[in-house]
């Protein structure tokens, strides 16, 4: 019986604990050098964002700390569940969700006060969504640093997995890969408007990501021997990606939160009439910045083709051993993205809902449900949506009736009980509504009741 070669595990235990306490330092010295550059901004964004962020702040740290020892015992015992490294970061990244939730539910609770003066209702929801948006992005960013620390947590337990290490096709293939689609996409920036604009937060997520995937795939070069054997390392590069695709999700969560914050201190100095069109356009070009950032993605992807082609022999194994990791992984990470962007989108839905300015016919918000300002109204209210139409809080039909003469006098004769003893009729309707079915309901009110 062969004994196993404890200089990897060594090898591994210092990898860990290096990498994960240089993601420590690097956050710190970020924090120092932002506040050396532009430390009142950065002050004002934190003092915005509440006191939910003291929680984010040094729970990142504290999440760094648990990934030193996780980084520890992984290179240790390489039985241990490899979904675990994920779990800081995901846990930081729903801490931020759980923040917006109860800003945005106590903005909600304000605004619908009857106690609560019509002119300061503007000011609460400017500065509940100013606090829900920089928390959304220290979320991001603070949450990034984490899923970069699991990742080469990860590529350090690959390398404990085997007692000797060679430099091979696979982990040379990696390298290449990687770098060269990195360097695609970065100078994509300067020719994509949609990438220009935004600030290249996934660059490091991507960077970690080759490096890890490098580093692990030197255990898949050689003799099977060791604690385990290549299939294991395959395994442990494949949740290494993973986690490296996690940081690159939440950055781009925070590259949205980031621009729309940009286009709220810019809409500050602009008229009633221009800060509603800024917004609305910062919210579109703050989306589809998001979603473009999303292209760092593709050379952690590339990547994991180094080992995968090399060792694609082992790859069936290597799901048997990791399994449980590909899919903690890929589940955590995708509840700690989706979650956020999602939310990022009802958020767009309260500024379109609770919004007092007219919205331009060439811009939209994301769907909003009954606009508020319509509650607020002396007389009766109708509501022309993208789907319904309501009467009040009763929905009457569906928008698409209105297209045809016969389902036009089908809504417009449900709507006439809810309107029969009333003297005035505010209409609201969606940025997208066509003019025939908003004319028709007007035509049924100006006609005193009849379609």
């Amino acid at each position: 019986m062969e004994l196993p070669d404890n200089r990897g595990k060594g090898a591994a235990t210092l990898f860990a604990v290096a990498a994960t306490a240089g993601h420590l330092a690097l956050l710190v010295l970020a924090a120092i050098g932002a506040f050396a550059i532009a430390g009142n901004r950065l002050w004002m964004m934190i003092h915005d964002a509440g006191w939910f962020v003291w929680l984010l702040i040094p729970g990142s740290l504290l999440g760094m700390l648990v990934l030193v020892g996780v980084g520890i015992w992984f290179a240790r015992r390489a039985d241990s569940w490899s979904w675990v490294p994920i779990v800081p970061p995901a846990l930081l990244m729903l801490t931020a969700v759980a923040g917006v939730f109860y800003s945005m539910m106590r903005v909600e609770t304000a605004i619908s006060g009857e106690s609560i003066d019509p002119s300061q209702k503007a000011t609460i929801l400017a500065e509940g969504m100013a606090e829900s948006l920089n928390l959304t992005l220290f979320g991001g960013l603070l949450a990034m640093m984490l899923a970069c620390s699991a990742a080469t947590i990860l590529a350090a337990r690959a390398l404990a997995r085997v007692g000797t290490k060679r430099v091979g096709a696979a982990a040379g293939a990696a390298a290449i890969l990687g770098i060269l689609s990195l360097l695609a996409v970065t100078l994509a920036r300067f020719v994509w408007p949609a990438l220009g604009a935004s600030l290249p937060f996934g660059i490091f997520p991507a960077l970690v990501g080759i490096v890890s995937i490098t580093v692990a795939s030197l255990s898949l070069t050689g003799p099977r021997e060791g604690l385990d054997n290549p299939a294991g390392a395959l395994g442990d590069s494949m949740v290494a990606a993973l986690c490296a695709l996690a940081g690159v999700g939440m950055a781009a969560v925070a590259v949205r939160a980031h621009l729309t914050i940009t286009a709220f201190s810019a809409a500050a100095l602009l008229a009633p009439a221009q800060k509603q069109h800024l917004l609305s356009a910062g919210w579109t070009e703050a989306t589809h910045a998001g979603q473009a950032h999303l292209l760092f993605a593709a050379p952690v992807a590339l990547a994991m083709l180094g080992p995968l082609g090399m060792r694609l022999v082992y790859l069936g194994r290597a799901l048997v051993r990791t399994g449980g990791g590909v899919l903690g992984v890929l589940f955590a990470a995708g509840v700690s993205t989706v979650v956020p962007w999602i939310q990022m989108d009802k958020l767009g839905g309260t500024l379109a809902r609770m919004s007092d300015f007219p919205l331009p016919a060439d811009v939209s918000l994301p769907v909003a449900s009954q606009p508020a300002r319509l509650e607020r109204a002396s007389g009766s209210w109708v509501w022309l949506g993208r789907d319904t139409v309501a009467a009040g809080h009763t929905e009457v039909g569906k928008a698409a009736q209105l297209d045809t003469d016969q389902g036009c006098a089908t809504v417009t004769s449900a709507l006439e009980p809810d309107l029969r003893y009333t003297q005035s009729v505010d209409i609201g309707a969606d940025a997208s509504t066509p003019y025939r079915r908003l004319a028709c309901v007007a035509a049924f009110l100006t006609a005193g009741g009849s379609p």
